[in-house]
């Protein structure tokens, strides 16, 4: 496994500081790891497009209720072709390259993107689900 994930770490843009070998490792046994900057610079970029987003929802938008405050928890998805702050980090990104690492893989697909905003103080309970029975993904990562 080792020298797996050092093929795909040695050709990792210099932005990916925490994708060591150490991460991948951390990512095949726990299933998610923090490499903290290794986005930087697509932060803001991401946060406008939330905002267009929050402007103009898609189709799939959807507002949880709100209950005693005023705070909003809300999600919508499939917008990437429509939002091109999103459009932009999928493709000129290094999160395809960095997911290839950690996960010692020679690609990764994108589906699509997932946008949640609960703001403080949000009454409804985040709705917990998982992907497994309708994306047709099987093997070891």
């Amino acid at each position: 496994m080792a020298r797996r994930v050092a093929q795909y770490l040695v050709s990792s843009p210099p932005c990916f500081e925490g994708a060591t070998a150490a991460a991948a490792a951390a990512y095949q046994r726990d299933g998610a790891v923090c490499i903290r900057g290794a986005l930087r610079g697509w932060v803001d970029a991401v946060a406008s497009g939330i905002a267009r987003n929050l402007a103009s929802p898609g189709p799939h938008f959807e507002s949880l209720p709100l209950g005693a405050t005023s705070a909003r928890f809300v999600n919508d998805y499939c917008n990437w072709r429509r939002i091109p702050e999103y459009e932009s980090f999928v493709r000129e990104s290094p999160a395809k390259a960095l997911a290839r690492a950690v996960m010692a893989s020679e690609r990764s697909i994108f589906y699509h993107e997932h946008v949640l905003v609960k703001e403080p103080l949000a009454a409804s309970p985040t709705p917990w689900h998982h992907d497994q029975p309708y994306y047709p993904i099987d093997g070891d990562q």
